[in-house]
């Protein structure tokens, strides 16, 4: 049986994980949106990504936090995770 200090090793490997893979997501999601034509403005270095409908920069669509992969539709109709996921809705949703 292992003893404590093991245990925090894998807690902090995991949070070292974590924390890799919300900074890897941050730069990729980005990425993906414009491979994708969606627009989006920047809010918190990047922490949250706000995506409007298409042909207007003043009706937002959907907020995302590209870090944690979290979407919310502004209507509150449909929520998600990961920018695949996203773009998906987006598609079918507001046709971009």
């Amino acid at each position: 049986m292992g003893d404590m200090g093991d245990m925090g090793d894998i807690f902090k490997e995991h949070r070292e994980y974590s924390k890799s893979k919300r900074a890897f997501n941050r730069k990729q999601s980005p990425l993906a949106l414009c491979e994708n034509h969606i627009q989006y403005t920047s809010h918190n270095n990047g922490a949250h990504l706000r995506i409007f409908q298409v042909g207007s920069a003043e009706i937002p669509a959907v907020d995302f936090w590209p870090g944690t992969g979290k979407w919310i539709d502004s209507a509150g109709k449909k929520s998600g995770r990961g920018v695949m996921s996203l773009i998906k809705y987006l598609k079918k949703e507001y046709n971009q």
